[in-house]
């Protein structure tokens, strides 16, 4: 009889990399002792969380930030790969994959060969070539030669929609769904929410973002089994309040600007699309 007992391990605060949308990215260049500390402290008590592994949980979630940032997950995959836990039947993980190792490669290579337990990965990609590394601060290659390389059972991707890939999604999609090393089984996504200023329906003119929002509409029927659910298109944006549009505007330029200056190229020769929002 298999327990139907989910354990998810989450440490949001730790990753490494420097992604534009994200909240806690002043805090996590990946050497930060601060950050460290702090998701040490608030789970101190390592030892109850692999009890509660060990008395029955049959699946078992790591996300943060990034799993892979935390050597603790890393020693408790080495622990599954050794069989310590035979109950466990799928190890589900979120990862940017920046911090990919031969190490960890090889104890997920383990898992598949030595115990029961599948591997289930969700990777985060919200771009293509420069545009990616714009976004994610991390080598395009590099990934690519990571997903070649990780040992996985089913994969999917997951896009973060800002306005810097609103305008390429369907690109992004067919280039995930087709270009990729390993081909995914699902392809999900959702819009940025916070910061207010990266969100799309709040910065991109209003009849641009309805323009571009039907065609993708038009593009879900005429390609429904191109990606599983285009919900997110446009779910959930709303619209900023109008005394504020200027103000949020200016946040978004101020903001693009200075990651622009930040990754040495400029996102706007990637996409020029995002000239609409200065007319």
């Amino acid at each position: 009889l298999m327990l139907s007992r989910v354990f998810l391990i989450k440490q949001g605060k730790c990753c490494g990399l420097k992604c534009l949308m994200c909240p806690y990215e002043n805090q996590h260049s990946g050497e930060s002792s601060m950050i460290r500390e702090e998701v040490w402290n608030k789970l101190e008590d390592w030892e109850k969380i692999e009890q509660c592994v060990f008395e029955g949980v049959w699946k078992l979630y790591m996300k943060g930030g990034e799993p892979f940032a935390d050597e603790r997950n890393i020693e408790f995959i080495e622990k599954i790969s050794k069989n310590e836990f035979p109950h466990i039947r799928q190890l589900q993980l979120s990862t940017n994959m920046a911090r990919m190792t031969p190490r960890i490669i090889r104890l997920l290579e383990d898992i598949q060969n030595n115990t029961s337990c599948s591997i289930a990965m969700s990777i985060s990609i919200d771009g293509i070539g420069k545009q990616y590394e714009w976004i994610r601060s991390t080598s395009w290659d590099r990934l690519l030669e990571n997903i070649r390389n990780v040992p996985v059972d089913y994969m999917s991707t997951s896009i973060t929609m800002s306005p810097y890939n609103f305008f390429n999604i369907p690109e992004i999609v067919h280039t995930l769904h087709n270009e990729l090393p390993k081909k995914p089984t699902r392809v999900k996504g959702r819009p940025v929410h916070n910061p207010i200023y990266l969100n799309c329906a709040h910065v991109i003119p209003h009849d641009v973002y309805h323009k571009v929002c039907r065609e993708r509409k038009e593009l879900q029927f005429a390609k429904p089994n191109d990606v599983l659910d285009w919900s997110w298109w446009t779910g959930g944006q709303g619209y900023a309040i109008e005394k504020y549009q200027g103000e949020i505007l200016d946040q978004y330029r101020e903001f693009t600007e200075f990651m622009n200056e930040r990754r040495g190229f400029r996102i706007e020769d990637i996409v020029p699309e995002l000239s609409c929002i200065d007319k």
